[in-house]
């Protein structure tokens, strides 16, 4: 990667990424680094945030971001270089008031947690998720792939937090005996308060979370290697919470906020991989609006009963329907409170009732 684009990237997403001043229970003080995935929502590593209190979040890089349309013709903000004029909004630094959270990832041995700012600008920055799932990379996919790390180490005389960027390389992608994920080592020195940073690919996808420094024998933070986890349980830990934005989600479809069962006929052979399923029921509910998915490929009146007993238990909600494939349908509500959800727990069962009776029963039910 050359200086010219090293520093693109810097410009591009030093904007988006926070310090984390923090109080131990004993009460000095620490520090760590967040980064913004959009609407306001922002990710740390778990070790940063988890039995502390979070005293001061602040992003201390200004950021120009070019305008295109209406937006441009009303700019007073220009960024000029030579004879040509950019129109830019300015997202200006500063301290973030924290709106929700901390929240961790379910599995309390993950080392990822986020949370929530309030008002911040619509033009703020945000990093996109790469789409490297653990099941989906090869062993050496990252290998020497450079990149860019960012975080906000505490640098000694000084008096305030400073952003600190380093270029590296992926030396390693590998898997750590105790502790989950696909991990990476970069070939920069770790330090503290690195923890919880960004680290940006060249393709302009963040690569993972700084979670900790890897070493042995006590020894310092910085004789250890850099270690960084992928982006999996990055989106297990926001849909989970139902804090994964809209602009994450694009290319999943609505992968991260579905659970679904599977339905097999009762009636089938039950050896090893005899069974064929058959069916699915599957509850949706990303925080903003809820959905049930039903689909039953070898009787469809057994599917449209099932769909009747569930649309009952949402009536008073306006169920609207969507077919999305013959067998499929799905039955949409726009709104995402505890008391859609209680009815969308009972059409779940209701319609699972339904299926049993006509031979149908999830995996695992007898």
């Amino acid at each position: 990667m050359d200086s010219g684009h090293a520093r693109h990237l810097f410009k591009a997403f030093a904007g988006a990424v926070a310090y984390v001043a923090v109080e131990h229970p004993d009460g000095t003080s620490g520090i760590g680094t967040a980064f913004h995935v959009g609407e306001g929502v922002f990710v740390t590593a778990r070790h940063v945030v988890d039995g502390v209190k979070v005293s001061e979040i602040g992003i201390t890089e200004s950021t120009y971001v070019p305008l295109q349309g209406e937006a441009a013709e009303r700019a007073s903000v220009y960024v000029v270089t030579g004879e040509h004029r950019t129109p830019v909004h300015i997202v200006r630094g500063g301290v973030l008031k924290l709106e929700a959270g901390p929240f961790f990832h379910p599995n309390a041995d993950v080392d990822v947690a986020a949370f929530r700012v309030k008002g911040i600008d619509t033009y703020a920055p945000w990093v996109r998720l790469g789409g490297h799932l653990d099941d989906w990379m090869g062993q050496s996919d990252f290998t020497l792939t450079e990149c860019i790390l960012f975080g906000y180490p505490p640098v000694p005389l000084t008096t305030r937090p400073y952003l600190v960027a380093a270029r590296a390389e992926v030396s390693a992608q590998l898997d750590l005996r105790d502790r989950q994920h696909v991990h990476f080592i970069l070939s920069c020195m770790p330090r503290g308060g690195f923890s919880g940073g960004l680290v940006i690919t060249e393709d302009e996808l963040a690569l993972g979370v700084v979670t900790s420094s890897l070493l042995g024998n006590n020894a310092a933070a910085e004789l250890g290697f850099c270690a960084v986890m992928s982006v999996e349980p990055i989106y297990v830990c926001l849909s989970s919470h139902k804090l994964l934005p809209g602009c994450q989600s694009e290319g999943f479809e609505d992968f991260w906020n579905l659970e679904s069962e599977y339905l097999f006929d009762r009636g089938e052979q039950q050896g090893l991989f005899a069974r064929q399923i058959v069916g699915s029921i599957g509850l949706f509910d990303d925080g903003c609006r809820m959905y049930l998915e039903l689909s039953c490929d070898t009787n469809q009146a057994v599917l449209e009963e099932a769909i009747n007993v569930a649309c009952a238990c949402l009536a008073p909600f306006s169920p609207r329907r969507v077919e999305i494939r013959p067998g499929m349908i799905q039955l949409h509500v726009n709104i995402a409170t505890e008391e859609a959800r209680g009815a969308f727990e009972r059409a779940q069962h209701a319609a699972r009732g339904a299926m049993a009776e006509a031979g149908f029963v999830a995996d695992g039910n007898s």
